[in-house]
C-alpha cells in the first residue's frame, strides 16, 4: 500500500512528465482569418511573396535562416494548393507579406515535492512565444484583402526537424480557408 504523502509525490511526478512531454512539439496554436468578401478568390492563380523587411527593431531579429525557413513553408503550404509562387510583383494576382514577433519566455513548473531531491528550477523550460501574421494585397487597389494571424507556443530548436514540423503545421492552420470559397 501506498502511503499518502508517496501517492501524492508520484502524482505530480507524473503529472510533471505528461506536462513535459506535451510541450515539447508545438500545437499549431490559434488562427485568426479575415478576409475581403467582395473580392473574387477563384481568379488568383499566382502570388507574390514579398522581400522581407528589416526596418524596425521587431523586424531586425528574424534572422535570414528564419526567414527562408518561413517563405519555404508558405511556398509548399500555397503550391500545394495549387498556386504558383512567382519572382517578380508585376505577374502577381496577390502580393503576400508576412510580419513575425516572438519574445522568449520561461516556464517554471513547480519544482518542489515533499521527499523529492531536485533543484526548485529542474522543471524551467525556455519557449519563444510568437505571433506571426500574413497579409495578402490586390495589387491593383493596393488594398488588404486577406490576412491571417497565428499566435503559438514554440519550443523546438530552431533548424531541426521538430521545428520544421512546427513550420509544416503553422503553415497548413494558417492557409486551411485559403482561398475562401
Amino acid at each position: 500500500m501506498i502511503v499518502p504523502p508517496l501517492r501524492f509525490c508520484a502524482g505530480v511526478l507524473l503529472a510533471c512528465l505528461l506536462a513535459a512531454c506535451g510541450s515539447t512539439a508545438a500545437a499549431p496554436g490559434k488562427v485568426e482569418t479575415n478576409y475581403d468578401q467582395s473580392f473574387d478568390f477563384s481568379q488568383v492563380k499566382t502570388i507574390y511573396i514579398q522581400p522581407f523587411s528589416r526596418t524596425d527593431a521587431a523586424t531586425i531579429t528574424v534572422s535570414d535562416g528564419q526567414i527562408q525557413r518561413i517563405n519555404a513553408a508558405i511556398t509548399t503550404e500555397l503550391e500545394g494548393k495549387g498556386l504558383r509562387i512567382v519572382p517578380d510583383s508585376g505577374s502577381a494576382d496577390l502580393l503576400l507579406s508576412w510580419y513575425l514577433v516572438t519574445e522568449d519566455r520561461v516556464y517554471a513548473a513547480p519544482g518542489s515535492c515533499p521527499g523529492c531531491d531536485r533543484p526548485a528550477d529542474s522543471d524551467s523550460q525556455r519557449f519563444a512565444k510568437g505571433t506571426l501574421s500574413v497579409d495578402m494585397y490586390d495589387p491593383v487597389r493596393g488594398l488588404p484583402v486577406w490576412r491571417s494571424i497565428l499566435r503559438t507556443r514554440l519550443t523546438a530548436e530552431p533548424g531541426s526537424e521538430q521545428a520544421e514540423r512546427d513550420r509544416r503545421e503553422a503553415a497548413a492552420a494558417m492557409f486551411a480557408n485559403f482561398p475562401p470559397a
